[in-house]
């Protein structure tokens, strides 16, 4: 019973690593995005 709890929480401390990691990286793309569309902003107000 013991192992298998020990292998569960292992389990979901990578998943949990790996969400982690997805979302610091959809933060940069969002980032990227977003610079993006300001820039695309200033070229249309100008």
């Amino acid at each position: 019973m013991r192992w298998d709890y020990t292998k569960e929480l292992l389990r979901s401390k990578q998943a949990e690593a790996y969400c982690r990691k997805q979302m610091e990286y959809y933060k940069e793309e969002i980032k990227l995005l977003e610079a993006k569309i300001k820039s695309q902003e200033i070229k249309i107000t100008q």
